[in-house]
């Protein structure tokens, strides 16, 4: 007995009760043929899958919101270390404490200098 087409779908889905899943499972380690077919059926199922997913609309978060985020904590931050220091800035800016300094100006400095461009 050759498995139909239907039939590989359904065993390679799991979808197939126990005694005809072992009867294919058997007779595909012993029909090159078959194993050919299900090896075909699962890699044209798996290209379904990857044309599915591409064609899905990639929805990255606002960049305002992480932004956003990095600046509550930098201020929790801040509130918890009054002692703390800030290294000169990328533009050059002098060392100062962090309780002189705001939040949006830590975040440029963690940013690289990037973030007045970003924090607007």
């Amino acid at each position: 007995m050759h498995p139909d087409t239907c039939s590989l779908i359904a065993y390679l889905d799991g979808e197939l009760n126990e005694p005809l899943r072992l009867r294919i499972t058997a007779h595909l380690e012993d029909c090159p043929d078959c194993r050919a077919e299900a090896d075909d059926i699962e890699s044209d199922r798996d290209w379904f899958v990857v044309l599915d997913a591409a064609s899905l609309p990639l929805e990255a978060p606002p960049m305002c919101e992480g932004i956003e985020r990095l600046r509550a904590s930098m201020r929790q931050w801040l509130d918890q270390h009054p002692e703390a220091v800030l290294v000169p800035a990328a533009n050059g800016s002098p060392e100062r404490t962090a309780n002189g300094l705001d939040a949006d100006s830590l975040a440029a400095a963690f940013l690289g200098g990037r973030a007045p461009s970003l924090l607007g």
